[in-house]
């Protein structure tokens, strides 16, 4: 699991076809912190669904990477705190 997280080629096959694109739409809410807060928000509001959100950071291999991870782990726990919706933050190191 771990080289297929890590593989480039199976990354733009997943990532890049419309035959698993739909896999995204249902699981990703979205492509920024923001995008994602709002979407949760409207999941509890419209259907009283809780929802967990998840960066993920994993298997990164520079110090950049890891700050931007922090960074935007971080940036996740203020915008849900501002929100009322639950709190979970999971910090997976490699």
């Amino acid at each position: 699991m771990i080289a297929a997280a890590r593989s480039k080629r199976l990354k733009s096959l997943m990532q890049g076809k419309r035959a698993t694109s739909f896999l995204a739409c249902r699981y990703v809410a979205g492509k920024s912190v923001a995008e994602a807060v709002v979407r949760a928000e409207a999941l509890q509001a419209e259907q009283g669904i809780r929802a967990s959100l998840f960066f993920m950071g994993e298997y990164v291999d520079s110090l950049e990477l890891v700050e931007e991870n922090v960074a935007r782990k971080l940036e996740a726990a203020a915008a849900l705190s501002e929100t009322g919706l639950d709190l979970h933050i999971s910090v997976d190191p490699t």
